[in-house]
């Protein structure tokens, strides 16, 4: 490649560079794109094989993460080998060519996605038919010497997402004003702080509560450790074999139901409680759920789908959630 033509193809990436938006995201989100990019790029049928919108979406994201990550490191390469006179500083932009051709084409596959993808499959649904008390039902279930127990009694009081519980959730508890914090680490959280609420800490009033209540136990369990008081109690879960006991135990509550108990449906069915309360409002709920958005909650349970109430006092988070775009369009 002669100098005119490599400065030609830097250039357009340039050009391209300056058209896209950056995109921040965590370390382990990076790497499952750069995987999921790199096998739709040496297979673009993958795109067309997607039998949901879902997995259509994602795949065609990892792709385009993929390229533009391509393009920018190439860039900035090449840049790095003409700064010191590197030999071979062609051969990169040869590659950043390359790279060039494969934007160009995942430019024209966005116009060509497929329309016959099967019916979303809402998480919600493992809520409908269930037992109106269906909640104490399973937690009166649950063998409360398990090693899951304590697991189990964070999914029902706080909507902890599996993959918050694999990182490690921390409980500590205040003696005289009967108060349980539980402190989660986000998932989901973006480099931009454009999603997820990297922190938050729910207050869970227990005074008062029945003495087998979830909170309670959770009581107990933290009383139980040694310097409890000093570091608090991490409590952690594998997220696979975690939904394989909540799932199992599930089957063994309710054998002829179809679609049964994950770690997620726990999580709906707090949002629907929550937004059948008057206790509290959309900014409130988005705390507890970890978005930094209120109009997440519209993927979450309905209203007539929640129980009876929660014993959460307040919650702190690390930013305020943005509000509702369409003030018409109630995330409840």
């Amino acid at each position: 490649m002669d100098t005119k033509n490599a400065y030609a193809v830097i250039k357009r990436a340039r050009q391209i560079l300056k058209s896209a938006k950056p995109r921040h995201v965590a370390q382990k989100t990076h790497q499952d794109y750069m995987n999921l990019g790199a096998r739709v790029m040496n297979d673009k049928k993958l795109l067309k094989e997607a039998r949901t919108a879902n997995t259509y979406y994602k795949r065609l994201s990892a792709y385009n993460y993929c390229v533009d990550y391509s393009i920018r490191s190439l860039l900035a390469k090449q840049d790095r080998e003409q700064k010191t006179k590197a030999h071979g500083w062609t051969g990169t932009v040869k590659r950043l060519e390359r790279a060039i051709r494969e934007y160009d084409e995942a430019q024209a596959i966005k116009g060509d996605k497929p329309t016959d993808f099967e019916p979303k499959q809402s998480k919600r649904k493992h809520v409908r038919g269930l037992p109106p008390q269906w909640t104490q039902q399973y937690w009166e279930n649950v063998d409360k010497g398990n090693k899951y127990a304590p697991v189990i009694a964070l999914l029902l009081i706080s909507g902890v997402r599996p993959a918050e519980l694999q990182k490690g959730v921390q409980i500590t508890f205040h003696e005289k004003h009967v108060v349980l914090f539980v402190t989660i680490w986000g998932a989901k959280c973006r480099g931009d702080g454009s999603s997820g609420q990297k922190e938050r800490v729910v207050a869970f009033d227990c005074e008062g509560l029945p003495p087998d209540s979830p909170e309670m136990f959770l009581v107990r369990h933290y009383l139980a450790q040694p310097n409890a008081a000093e570091d608090g109690v991490f409590i952690q879960a594998n997220a696979k074999a975690l939904y394989n006991y909540v799932s199992r135990l599930s089957r063994k509550i309710w054998p002829r139901r179809k679609h049964h108990v994950t770690p997620y449906t726990f999580r709906h069915i707090l949002s629907a409680t929550l937004k059948k309360s008057e206790r509290f409002d959309d900014e409130m709920i988005a705390k507890v759920l970890g978005h930094a958005s209120c109009r997440s909650q519209l993927e979450y349970g309905s209203v007539r789908q929640g129980g009876r109430g929660s014993s959460i006092l307040d919650v702190r988070a690390e930013k305020t959630p943005r509000p509702h775009k369409n003030p018409n369009k109630n995330p409840r």
